[in-house]
């Protein structure tokens, strides 16, 4: 084998390998790196691997951390994630729902842009994307 060849296998294995590293390394990144939404502290909530904090009280936190994720749950079911006693109902609840909503609209962070509510006639607590402007669904009903 000639010293050229050598060279060029060399270099080849030098660029195998310094992928492999760099796609171990993202794994890890990846890993370790937050999940979006909630984190453990009050307020602080994670998006793309970056922290965002939001002013909210601790009721309206946990009421977050239960809904984060779900495009509706059961009322019962929020109520017994929240360890509320049984026979506590929606209307105990809805303050709570409200000064979530109120906390979601004053952060202004381009992720959390969804409101929750009680599904009449359901006993459901739902997750409502925002409207979309007439502008853009015109576009979408040809």
């Amino acid at each position: 084998m000639s010293a050229g060849s050598e060279k060029e296998e060399v270099g080849r294995d030098a660029r195998v390998l310094a992928e492999e590293i760099e796609r171990e390394a993202n794994r890890i990144e990846a890993a370790t790196r937050p999940r979006d939404g909630p984190g453990d502290e009050l307020g602080e909530l994670w998006w793309d691997g970056r922290r965002y904090d939001m002013e909210i009280e601790p009721a309206a936190w946990k009421l977050l951390k239960v809904l984060w994720g779900k495009a509706s749950m059961g009322v019962p079911d929020v109520l017994k994630a929240l360890k509320k006693p049984l026979g506590t109902t929606y209307g105990s609840l809805k303050p709570t729902v409200s000064r979530l909503n109120t906390a979601v609209a004053k952060a202004h962070l381009p992720f959390l842009v969804f409101t929750w509510s009680k599904k009449r006639s359901e006993n459901l607590i739902i997750c409502t994307p925002p409207p979309v402007p007439s502008s853009v669904s015109d576009k979408f009903q040809s």
